[in-house]
C-alpha cells in the first residue's frame, strides 16, 4: 500500500515537474521568437526607409561609410545616421545579411536584384522569392526561412 502511493507521489511530482519545465521552456523560446523577429522587423524598416540600404551607405556604396560630417549630403541624410546610430549596433551593416528585389507594381516585372549582401540566395532565388510574395497579399511575413516586408 506504501509503495503503490510512493509510486504515485513519485509519478504526480514529476508530472508538475515536467508541466512547469515545459511552461517555462516554451515561454523563454515565444520570448525569444518575438523578440527575433521585431528585431528583423525594425532592420527591414530601416532598409525600407532608406531604398534598400544602411543609413550610413546611402550616398555611395556599401563599403563608403559615413565617419566624416563633410561627406553628409543633406539634413535628412543626417537625421537617418543619428537615428540609426542612436538605435543600432555599428556591427549591424557587417552582420546583416539581406537582399531586395525592386518590382513594377502593374507588370509585376523586375526592374533590379540586389544580392551583395547575401552568398546563400542568387537573383534567380531572389525573383523567385520576391514574385511569391508579391503574390501572397501579405505586407510581412517569412518566405522559406528570409523574413520579408513588401513596401
Amino acid at each position: 500500500m506504501i509503495r503503490k502511493l510512493q509510486k504515485r507521489f513519485i509519478a504526480l511530482t514529476m508530472s508538475a515537474l515536467l508541466l512547469v519545465l515545459v511552461i517555462i521552456i516554451g515561454s523563454i523560446n515565444i520570448a525569444n521568437y518575438r523578440s527575433v523577429v521585431k528585431e528583423a522587423d525594425n532592420i527591414l524598416g530601416y532598409l525600407a526607409e532608406n531604398d534598400g540600404r544602411f543609413p550610413m551607405d546611402r550616398p555611395d556604396s556599401p563599403d563608403d561609410f559615413i565617419d566624416h560630417p563633410d561627406q553628409i549630403t543633406n539634413d535628412r541624410d543626417a537625421a537617418d545616421i543619428d537615428k540609426f546610430r542612436r538605435d543600432m549596433s555599428p556591427e549591424l551593416p557587417y552582420e546583416t545579411r539581406f537582399f531586395s528585389v525592386l518590382l513594377n507594381s502593374q507588370t509585376k516585372s523586375i526592374i533590379s536584384i540586389d544580392t551583395g549582401r547575401i552568398i546563400s540566395v542568387d537573383s534567380d532565388n531572389a525573383a523567385s522569392m520576391a514574385a511569391d510574395v508579391f503574390d501572397d497579399g501579405k505586407v510581412r511575413g517569412f518566405t522559406d526561412d528570409y523574413r520579408f516586408l513588401k513596401y
